[in-house]
């Protein structure tokens, strides 16, 4: 019963940073002055070069179209630019950085529905991050005096 309550907290916490990453990239997007229109756009113009490399697939395979649909949507997500090579970071990185800096998530946090309810669990889950690293920390410390 422990595994599937600590589970079940590990699965609501991943919930939770995909969330608030979904509203980090539109508020990225935002800020940086581009829209879901430029998004849109990018990711036709992929679409369409990759249905020019493979245009006799493409024209007779749906499947085949939603495959490279989701391949180009990935890759942009994964390894894509706006204008001028700006992108936004991956979830990683801002879950190593952004997500931290509490300034940048008061302005994603309160865009967001339920913000109240988010705000909440930003503080549970970064305090508990928080103790995580410092404990880490200490026993790097801790082991380096050894």
């Amino acid at each position: 019963m422990e595994n599937f309550n600590k589970t079940r907290k590990d699965d609501e916490r991943t919930a939770f940073e995909d969330r608030v990453y979904k509203a980090y990239q539109l508020n990225w997007m935002l800020t940086h002055g581009y829209g879901l229109s430029d998004l849109m756009h990018i990711i036709v113009d992929r679409i369409a070069q990759d249905v020019d490399e493979d245009a006799e697939n493409a024209m007779t395979c749906g499947v085949h179209v939603k495959q490279m649909a989701d391949a180009t949507r990935y890759e942009f997500l994964t390894e894509g630019e706006f204008n001028h090579g700006e992108m936004f970071a991956c979830k990683d990185e801002f879950l190593e950085n952004e997500y931290l800096e509490r300034d940048i998530m008061r302005n994603i946090l309160a865009r967001m529905p339920e913000s109240d309810k988010e705000k909440a669990l930003y503080e549970k889950y970064t305090n508990n991050h928080l103790m995580n690293v410092i404990t880490k920390k200490q026993l790097a410390d801790a082991l380096e005096e050894e």
